[in-house]
């Protein structure tokens, strides 16, 4: 039976071994994989379907087919729409004007000139160009202002009845010149009530005879515009509606009258 028992407990010494190699074992993978799991722990996990339609895509992805894509903006829409034309964007005189009840005209005049100059010149337009009725007539500028570049240039009285020489500090090229222009409207006698005839021409002078005028007359009153200097048949020479008419070709400076047909809007 001695040996038979010495035999036994041999096995099971060698069971326990075996047993403790193997935990031994274990321990050691265990150790070697830990750095591993915690890494995996940490790792980012993908958007679930609540996440934002767009995160994760690339650049090339929010671009591709399928997709609404913003429409590109034109030249034109990102630097602004720019006027353009005589003393806009042009060398010319851009005149833009409407009529006040008591037969005035608040006027605004945009000049470009091609080089600049050391003194401005203004004078009464010769509206005694536009014909007879217009002889007899006193045109004035009132509460004239004077812009050279982005510079005040001062007028003596805001009032021009007469020329006159604006010495300017620095050389300009580009002016505005804002006023109020009466003794320009005749009532026309016999005709629908406030019916009268007007007219206009730019204020600045000194300038090129063919320097080019855009004229634009705005006012629901205002009927039609006439171009006297023109040959008869071009004579009429309005273009626009609705109170919104404008001259349909540049005029020479030194022709460059308008004649404007309107009703003296009612006083408020």
């Amino acid at each position: 039976m001695a040996p038979e028992r010495t035999r036994r407990a041999a096995i099971r010494r060698a069971v326990g071994l075996a047993a403790v190699l193997v935990l031994i074992g274990c321990a050691v993978a265990f150790y070697r994989m830990a750095p591993t799991l915690r890494k995996s722990a940490v790792a980012p996990q993908p958007p679930t379907a609540s996440a934002s339609p767009t995160s994760g895509l690339t650049s090339s992805a929010l671009s591709g087919p399928g997709l609404p894509q913003a429409p590109p903006r034109s030249s034109a829409t990102a630097k602004g729409d720019a006027p353009s034309g005589p003393g806009q964007s042009a060398v010319g005189i851009y005149l833009a004007a409407s009529p006040a009840p008591d037969g005035s005209f608040v006027v605004a005049e945009s000049v470009v000139l091609a080089s600049p100059v050391s003194a401005l010149k203004l004078r009464i337009p010769p509206i005694s160009q536009a014909g007879s009725v217009f002889e007899s007539m006193h045109p004035q500028a009132n509460d004239v202002l004077v812009s050279a570049g982005s510079q005040p240039v001062a007028v003596p009285n805001a009032q021009v009845t007469a020329d006159v020489n604006l010495p300017l500090t620095v050389p300009a090229s580009r002016f505005e010149v804002r006023y109020r222009l009466t003794g320009v409207t005749v009532r026309s006698l016999g005709s629908t009530a406030g019916r009268a005839l007007a007219a206009l021409g730019p204020l600045m002078s000194g300038v090129p005879p063919e320097l080019p005028v855009a004229t634009a007359v705005r006012g629901r009153s205002v009927l039609n515009l006439r171009c006297p200097h023109l040959r008869l048949g071009d004579q009429a020479c309005s273009a626009g509606s609705d109170g919104n008419l404008r001259v349909n070709r540049s005029l020479p400076w030194r022709q460059s009258i308008v004649v404007v047909q309107l009703d003296l809007p009612r006083p408020y």
